[in-house]
């Protein structure tokens, strides 16, 4: 049959001790909270130091836990979404958000919040992934990339945060063949003498660029624009659409 502890309802603890603590288990029957090693538990469930979460214990077999949660539908969707997953496969350690698993609902969101301080409650936005992929930080996202700070918007790439070292940073977009390196869109190098920018080529790791193109528009509201200006591989200079090639002396 079954076995029922305070059935009346009345405001009584219950309490599991272990070898070494006092408190392994304990259920605060005033407070409707449960404490794993703790006595005094803050919420529904407290646990004190830690929590494993694994489908096996056994030796070389893959291993995975999940953290799921009940959907606004979940009269329909009963299986829910999952919050976390977590993977380890021989060689690897992998946490998943969001998805990852065909037994449950993927998010369709994920946002991250920081406060300006430990009491502040809620906190702010700061960085969301879009159900598209699209990340914003600052900015619900409309690009793969949105970024909005209005006190000092930058980006800052660097190869080093070492005081008195050379630094450098590239920006480069995929080759046409898979199998060449990168195209250099542009790269910057501060050695402690000279601050430099160099467009289209200056490493080795990437491919050069064969041509630059400088583009204008009519007005503020002109996509594409006009090639008004064109740099190529021979140190020749076009201006609009002269394409014949100019000297550039």
């Amino acid at each position: 049959g079954n076995v029922v502890f305070n059935e009346d309802s009345g405001d009584y603890d219950f309490r599991v001790e272990s070898n070494g603590n006092a408190n392994m288990l304990f259920v605060d029957g005033g407070n409707d909270r449960v404490g794993i090693n703790v006595g005094t538990p803050l919420e529904t469930l407290h646990v004190d130091t830690s929590i494993r979460i694994s489908d096996n214990e056994t030796d070389d077999t893959n291993k995975s836990s999940y953290i799921t949660s009940s959907q606004y539908d979940s009269g329909t969707e009963t299986e829910g979404f999952i919050a976390m997953r977590t993977y380890a496969p021989t060689g690897v350690n992998a946490v998943r958000l969001g998805g990852g698993h065909s037994s449950w609902n993927a998010a369709t969101e994920l946002t991250f919040y920081t406060a300006a301080n430990a009491t502040t409650r809620t906190g702010t936005e700061r960085m969301r992934i879009s159900s598209g992929g699209d990340v914003g930080m600052g900015v619900s996202p409309t690009y793969r990339l949105d970024i909005l700070d209005d006190v000092s918007p930058q980006l800052n790439i660097t190869s080093s945060s070492s005081n008195d070292t050379a630094k450098y940073a590239h920006i480069s977009c995929g080759h046409y063949h898979n199998a060449e390196e990168p195209m250099t869109i542009a790269e910057g190098r501060s050695d402690g003498s000279n601050n430099y920018v160099r467009i289209g080529g200056g490493r080795s790791e990437g491919n050069s660029a064969n041509y630059i193109d400088f583009y204008l528009g009519a007005n503020d509201a002109t996509t594409g624009g006009t090639r008004r200006f064109r740099l190529d591989t021979n140190s020749r200079i076009s201006l609009s659409n002269n394409d014949s090639g100019t000297s550039n002396t």
